[in-house]
């Protein structure tokens, strides 16, 4: 995991050079910083790397592409800005991992299924009881 910490701290310096080289509107350039991190976080599918990614390309976007010379501010706009780019990894992880996790659970739930069936297959029945279907 640590590598995806230090993958994600370079994809957010990255994603800030290249909005910064593409468009002069603060607003792009946060949209293509947030592209970038919900594209990392969904290949990365780990939710600590995909929130850290998060928080960095926060203080890159609010120091460099809002505010100049690496000043970072808490207005409600900056947290905002935070709070998307959070939401984007977050978003991006579930992408990513969500298949994995449904292929998980469906095996939990098929795995009880089956010890259910068993279980209840080798219940002993007492002698003179009839057998109930869902008994």
């Amino acid at each position: 995991m640590r590598f995806l910490i230090v993958g994600g701290f370079v994809t957010a310096v990255l994603s800030s050079a290249v909005a910064a080289l593409l468009f002069p509107e603060p607003g792009a350039r946060v949209a293509v910083v947030a592209l970038l991190v919900g594209g990392y976080a969904m290949w990365g599918r780990s939710l600590v790397s995909a929130l850290a990614t998060g928080v960095t390309a926060w203080m890159f976007a609010t120091g460099f592409l809002v505010n100049g010379l690496g000043v970072l501010s808490f207005s409600s706009d900056d947290l905002v800005r935070l709070a998307v780019l959070l939401g984007v990894g977050a978003a991006g992880h579930l992408l990513g991992a969500g298949p994995a996790l449904v292929r998980a659970l469906g095996g939990a739930i098929q795995a009880y299924a089956v010890r259910r069936r068993r279980s209840a297959a080798a219940r002993p029945r007492a002698a003179g009881t009839p057998h109930a279907p869902g008994a």
